[in-house]
């Protein structure tokens, strides 16, 4: 036994250290809901993100020998530990990315080598084509590259300039991201053992699911192709899964974590790697300087609020009313419903008290329903309103893609249930804001309940409105006050 790891220890220092990066796993800049592959979303511009993150990996990089006494593996790297910090910033629809690894740890059967040093510098540039929140998928191209700046006399750093061009695709069902990215990658010709390492085709797939607004799961498949190599023989084709989640602990900051393995016994393959990050991630909130839930970027007119628009298009204009209205007095006082906590205004349905939902679902509160019927009804008795909206809204907490997705089943969910109650569907639309059009400023429960809300928005109206309902006759002064609904919450 003694010999043998005699014998293993001289072949170890007879074999040279290749330079190269045994290590494919590169940080994402700015995703949200995976650890390894990129999405198309953007950020508004002035965005910043930064991270920190813990990776550790054991036998990235192996290298085999066969004789006649068998195979003699030596780890040209066998255990590495260390830190990357890694940061983004946004000028329109262009991400601009930095990360850098330090190695604090790092060992190798090559006599000599190991130690601590820094790894390469990677830089990033992401451009969103296709904006995922307004297109059926989202599209962008990225472009990046590494420079020779590391110093650890072990495979992790690349004795020059590297570079790659990604196309990156996703898709959102509900919350569910399902991401692609492909590519290519430029990178010297380096021999480890029989196996060639250069140019290759890349890819990642990922798949994160949200479990809330606080957290999720994700999936991440990654690897690439060696040009000139058999596919999936294991030599020129490392691949590496990992399974990863994530938590918001407050409103700026997020926590995620991942567990991979090596699929292949490829050069960079690893047998296990563990990231801990630590990410600083603010809401994305796209600026909406008149306040009519769409995004200055969308909006054509972003000073002019579209208080009315018949055709329900997106283009953030106010379009002129019908001739008939327009000749109606606008200052004239509309008049007011008879039931007790549901009233009209020119531009709203207005309501006393509020729609109550089960935590993170669309699910309609019992005691929200009262308050429900009594809009129905309205609806009935005002046969003039041929249009109402349905906004949902929701606080800032949790990102901005769950909160605009909850908020549009929520408001979807009210507009069913009214149909329930036999209003016309045609009727009724529904739209989701999600956090973009706050009531209050604040990080506390009183704010956060004030801008999770549901209201009635006023589209469109009949030139022959009944006249006015007279007003319910005031009640003597010695009369019983009536009973409190329990319905109506505040």
């Amino acid at each position: 036994m003694i010999a043998l790891l005699l014998l293993r220890a001289a072949l170890a220092q007879d074999v040279s250290v290749p330079a190269m990066d045994g290590d494919l796993y590169r940080l994402p800049i700015d995703a949200q809901q995976t650890m390894w592959t990129d999405d198309a979303g953007r950020a508004p511009s002035g965005y910043v993100t930064a991270r920190l993150a813990a990776d550790y990996l054991h036998g990235p990089l192996a290298l085999r020998i066969r004789d006649g006494q068998g195979t003699t593996t030596t780890q040209l790297v066998g255990d590495a530990f260390g830190l990357v910090l890694a940061g983004g910033a946004t000028a329109g629809p262009v991400r601009f990315g930095l990360a850098l690894p330090t190695w604090l740890l790092t060992t190798s059967d090559v006599a000599g080598a190991g130690g601590a040093g820094l790894g390469d510098l990677y830089a990033d540039v992401k451009g969103t084509v296709l904006d995922p929140t307004r297109a059926p998928i989202g599209l962008a191209i990225a472009a990046g590259a590494t420079l020779p700046t590391g110093t650890v006399d072990v495979p992790l750093s690349d004795p020059g300039f590297r570079w790659n061009v990604r196309l990156i695709s996703d898709k959102r069902v509900g919350p569910l991201l399902i991401a692609a990215n492909l590519g290519h990658v430029d990178q010297p010709l380096v021999e480890v053992g029989s196996t060639k390492v250069t140019d290759a085709f890349t890819f990642r797939f990922g798949g994160g699911y949200a479990l809330g607004y606080r957290g999720g799961v994700s999936l991440d498949l990654a690897g690439q192709f060696t040009y000139g190599q058999k596919l999936f023989t294991g030599q020129g084709t490392p691949l590496e899964v990992m399974l990863g989640g994530w938590g918001r602990v407050s409103r700026q900051l997020v926590v995620r974590g991942g567990v991979g393995t090596g699929l292949t016994g490829a050069p960079g393959s690893p047998v296990v790697r563990t990231v801990l990050m630590l990410s600083w991630e603010p809401p994305r909130s796209f600026p909406d300087r008149d306040q009519d839930g769409i995004a200055d970027r969308d909006d054509v007119c972003p000073d002019q609020p579209e208080d009315y628009d018949g055709d329900m298009d997106t283009d953030g204009c106010p379009d002129p009313m019908p001739d008939q209205e327009v000749t109606q007095p606008q200052t004239a006082p509309e008049p007011e419903s008879p039931r007790p906590h549901v009233q009209i205004t020119r531009e709203r349905i207005e309501i006393e008290g509020k729609v109550f939902f089960d935590t993170n679902r669309a699910t309609i509160r019992p005691e929200s329903l009262p308050l429900l019927d009594e809009v129905a009804q309205t609806l009935k008795e005002h046969p003039e309103l041929l249009e109402v909206r349905i906004d949902g809204h929701t606080d800032d907490r949790g990102t901005a893609s769950f909160n605009q997705h909850l908020s549009g089943r929520r408001a979807a969910a009210v507009r069913d249930y009214l149909v329930g109650k036999g209003i016309d569907p045609d009727r009724l639309t529904s739209r989701g804001f999600g956090e973009s059009k706050p009531l209050v400023q604040g990080e506390d429960e009183a704010a956060w309940a004030k801008n999770r809300r549901v209201e009635f928005s006023i589209v469109r109206r009949s030139d022959d409105a009944p006249a006015p309902t007279a007003p319910a006759p005031e009640a003597p002064a010695d009369a019983p006050a009536p009973p409190a609904d329990p319905g109506t919450g505040g």
